[in-house]
């Protein structure tokens, strides 16, 4: 039984890590769409060009920015005031580790500049 447990969470932190070695390449392949839609459409209006480390932060930027979770995920009708409290420190805290990895990633790609 307890191999069954270690086995199981040794498979979710697999998933976790495979996860954010596709999002790496994932983000960095939307920031050099979001380069060259700048390069085409806003450089022509005198706007300065966008380099790819730029577009890489701003769409961090807005990856953050345009965060929202589904309202129909958290039906706080049908739940007790401990179930609430759980949800809300979880939601909680997600909000401040999306805001932290999004730091954390603006200031490496700022680094490099």
């Amino acid at each position: 039984m307890k191999e069954d447990k270690s086995s199981e969470w040794i498979a979710k932190i697999f998933i976790a890590m495979v996860a954010l070695a596709m999002s790496i390449p994932l983000s960095a392949g939307m920031a050099f769409v979001l380069m060259k839609m700048w390069q085409w459409f806003i450089t022509p209006l005198g706007v300065v060009p966008l380099g790819f480390l730029n577009a890489w932060g701003l769409y961090y930027l807005c990856k953050y920015m345009i965060h929202r979770k589904n309202p129909e995920d958290m039906k706080v009708k049908d739940m007790d005031s401990s179930e609430f409290a759980v949800i809300w420190i979880v939601e909680v805290l997600s909000s401040l580790s999306i805001a932290g990895i999004t730091l954390l990633f603006g200031y490496i790609i700022k680094s490099f500049m």
